[in-house]
């Protein structure tokens, strides 16, 4: 696939929206139909993400990380910050994939430490709306057993990545809930602003689409537990340094079990 096509084929599947009050519901569906992904533009100002980004990186502490693994369920349900490093072995479906990024759970139901919750609250709306739910479904609480578990994850510049995979920790937790699952992701950041390279790619029929060249800060990514996606490496040509929340900033809305 040339960059033309891509390029294309991304600007095929991206959709305006004027805010939460007019979503092109119908068009994200066909898109996941047909290509497996949507973009939807305007639900977050650019402005207002970038924002989020300032208040986020004044309020991040490099000394709060935790250990990529030992934390509690309890501990996800605060503001909690863990980094995620090394290999990950799902068996449902069967897969082994590895990546390196941070995670920095920000619940709605605990102070907005970060100033976040602003953004994220606009996309977990989204997300109820496409799984058929109420629009303030579990953001504020835990409603039929599951909570939102609204998170920041920073793809750091000196080769933060995320390998090729489906998603399945939350798939079935969102199935049971609404009868199918969907990943609603905030871009918070710009390639060709705050990294050079890399960034979210989806593996289509087509071959491997570079997803991130058509997204702006505050464009929504969607898709289902069909997709093959992942993160190219960001900016491996700079030096890792945890100390800074600097390269490629995401936020997710997932739906997670009480545990």
């Amino acid at each position: 696939m040339t960059r033309d096509d891509a390029q294309a084929l991304v600007a095929r599947n991206t959709h305006e929206a004027h805010g939460l009050d007019d979503l092109p519901l119908a068009a994200i569906e066909r898109s996941l139909a047909t290509d497996r992904f949507s973009l939807v533009r305007g639900v977050v100002r650019p402005a207002d993400a970038e924002r989020a980004v300032a208040r986020l990186r004044s309020a991040f502490r490099p000394e709060d990380d935790h250990a990529t693994v030992g934390e509690s369920p309890e501990d996800v349900r605060r503001n909690f910050q863990k980094l995620a490093i090394g290999t990950v072995t799902k068996t449902q479906p069967p897969q082994t994939y590895a990546r390196l990024l941070r995670v920095i759970f920000s619940p709605f139901f605990a102070e907005d430490r970060y100033g976040v919750h602003g953004v994220l609250r606009r996309v977990a709306t989204v997300r109820n709306r496409l799984l058929g739910l109420d629009d303030t479904f579990a953001l504020d609480g835990i409603e039929r057993g599951v909570w939102t578990a609204a998170r920041i994850q920073q793809y750091p510049r000196g080769g933060g990545f995320l390998q090729s995979h489906v998603d399945a920790s939350s798939v079935a937790v969102s199935r049971t809930i609404a009868g199918r699952y969907l990943q609603v992701l905030l871009a918070m950041t710009r390639r060709g602003a705050d990294f050079e390279r890399g960034g979210a790619f989806v593996e289509h029929a087509c071959g491997r689409l570079d997803v991130e060249d058509g997204l702006e800060a505050g464009d929504l990514l969607v898709y289902d537990g069909r997709t093959t996606h992942g993160v190219a490496d960001i900016d491996p040509h700079r030096v890792l340094d945890l100390r800074r929340l600097d390269g490629r900033l995401v936020g997710l809305v997932n739906l997670y079990e009480v545990q």
